[in-house]
């Protein structure tokens, strides 16, 4: 992009020459910043296991999820890592790949206590 501009003020004559450069600049910052956002929503909006109410179950041991199509059971030590946000907790199994548990589901006193929970089987991990 950068060089189509160069050429576009700087050599007014030959301006059609800085479209492919500018266009082809402008082709590959889309697709590296636009394109994997729009994707991703757009596979979320079509992945059923997204469409329907889940359910988890939370214990020392494991964490078990449950909907209409799928059932999955973790244990602790398969969780890399995980993050948390004013709306959600991510637990990582890894680097691209988590479970969504969001806060909406939980108390407020029932999240404290599975942030505490969190720390306590994944002590390395500082969650923030």
């Amino acid at each position: 992009m950068i060089a189509g501009l160069v050429i576009f003020f700087f050599a007014p004559n030959e301006t059609w020459r800085g479209l492919f450069p500018f266009v082809g600049g402008g082709l590959v910052v889309f697709s590296y910043t636009l394109l994997p956002v729009l994707t991703q929503r757009q596979e979320f909006a079509k992945n059923s296991c997204f469409q329907h109410e889940s359910s988890f179950d939370i214990s020392e041991e494991s964490i078990r999820f449950d909907n209409p199509s799928a059932k999955s059971e973790h244990q602790w030590n398969s969780i890399r890592r995980w993050l948390e946000n004013d709306a959600m907790f991510l637990l990582y199994t890894s680097p691209r790949l988590f479970m969504m548990l969001p806060k909406r589901a939980f108390g407020r006193v029932e999240a404290d206590e599975f942030r505490q929970l969190l720390l306590r089987k994944l002590p390395a991990n500082s969650g923030s």
